[in-house]
């Protein structure tokens, strides 16, 4: 058990392959600062497709502190723009965690839109923009993914992702 908070990404492919891996910031007993610039900029180093990001609460609490949901937003609009999809924020605990993508934390969509007869987005009388579909993503099967890959880098280097 780590006594601080550590914020971690994961930059996946477009085929889900991982390209890495990194602790993005390690704080105090109660937080950790996330610069969104460098996080995308890795993203970018890696030609990212998708990312996973994740952090411990040392306390064992599973609840999203109101910076751990405006962070996520903020990741999220970024990601967005650079047409980089956050796939889940994981929180770890103690012997558990919390997904906001199994929670539908991650639809952040302001309004629903119209839309025509063929599914596409109305913007305009003369302007469509084509509905884009995406595939949920479980956070179970995230996190035993981010808790093998923590394994396998603890196997391989002695380090872990949270202890």
């Amino acid at each position: 058990d780590l006594d601080h908070e550590e914020f971690w990404v994961i930059y996946l492919t477009h085929s889900n392959q991982v390209k890495g891996c990194e602790c993005l910031s390690s704080g105090g007993m109660d937080g950790t600062v996330i610069d969104v610039r460098l996080l995308f900029r890795g993203a970018l180093d890696m030609k990212a497709t998708y990312i996973v990001i994740a952090h411990n609460h040392p306390g064992g609490s599973l609840v999203p502190s109101t910076y751990d949901e405006l962070i996520t937003r903020k990741i999220y609009a970024g990601g967005q723009l650079l047409d980089i999809k956050l796939y889940d924020h994981i929180i770890v605990g103690e012997n558990a965690y919390y997904s906001f993508a199994d929670e539908g934390k991650l639809n952040f969509s302001r309004k629903k839109q119209k839309t025509d007869r063929f599914g596409c987005h109305i913007v305009s009388k003369n302007c469509r923009i084509n509905r884009m579909t995406t595939t949920p993503v479980s956070g179970l099967v995230l996190a035993k993914f981010l808790l093998s890959f923590a394994l396998a880098i603890f196997i391989v280097s002695g380090d872990t992702l949270f202890a």
